[in-house]
């Protein structure tokens, strides 16, 4: 097992055990992702569980690229996208007031 797969099947499985303490969780895997697909966006680089956000009784999922620079945004500024813990729908995007390069 490679070193980049230990880290996913760990993140994976921290995921799980997060978000079961916040609340129900979908059986099965969900699939997570970018809404800006990029080379060396780190999409997923952090991962977090979250107490339900739209109110559909499920924990949601926030995930980092802390490289995302998407249409006009300064090089390297970040995002942050929360998705649908049940669903694996995107429901907000997160950016910085103050955008800059390597934000």
């Amino acid at each position: 097992m490679t070193r980049k797969s230990f880290a996913r099947i760990f993140s994976v499985s921290f995921l799980f055990a997060l978000l079961s303490a916040l609340g129900p969780v979908q059986a099965g895997p969900l699939e997570l992702a970018s809404p800006n697909e990029e080379v060396g966006g780190d999409f997923g680089w952090y991962l977090s569980g979250v107490p339900d956000i739209n109110g559909d009784g499920s924990g949601d999922v926030v995930v980092g690229a802390r490289s995302d620079d998407p249409g006009g945004s300064p090089t390297d500024a970040g995002r942050a996208y929360i998705f649908d813990g049940a669903t694996g729908a995107l429901l907000q995007t997160l950016v910085s007031p103050n955008e800059e390069d390597t934000g």
